[in-house]
């Protein structure tokens, strides 16, 4: 997945984006790492890391902790 900066590449981004919440959602209990989110998304992991970072302020190894995982959700839910 290549993303160029445009209108489309930005919706691209937001539903990767959804893909790993949802992904890190259904496995919030079971240890998951980087690489994990990153072939269930199909993506390398650095660039996914990058870009979900640029997208919701946190990193996904942040954002895969239980404790973290609904208050970095609300933030950026009220972002996009």
């Amino acid at each position: 997945m290549m993303f160029g900066g445009g209108a489309k590449d930005m919706i691209d981004m937001k539903e990767a984006v959804i893909k790993c919440i949802t992904y890190i959602e259904n496995n919030i209990y079971n240890k998951i790492t980087l690489d994990d989110i990153a072939m269930h998304s199909k993506m390398s992991k650095y660039h996914l890391h990058r870009m979900f970072k640029s997208l919701t302020g946190e990193s996904l190894m942040n954002m895969s902790s239980h404790e973290n995982f609904h208050q970095v959700l609300m933030n950026w839910s009220i972002q996009t």
